[in-house]
């Protein structure tokens, strides 16, 4: 099991996540999904 202080932090995470991606669905039609944001967005988080 999660300890409360997880769980609080994951849920924090994916709102953060919902939030972001939620109005790029908007924005840029049916497939705004993460693959359409981040090529759009230069990738920004995930510079591998």
């Amino acid at each position: 099991m999660l300890e409360p202080e997880q769980k609080v932090k994951l849920n924090k995470l994916l709102n953060r996540m919902d939030e972001r991606y939620r109005p790029n669905r908007k924005k840029y039609g049916k497939s705004g999904d993460e693959k359409d944001y981040r090529h759009r967005h230069g990738n920004k988080e995930s510079k591998e």
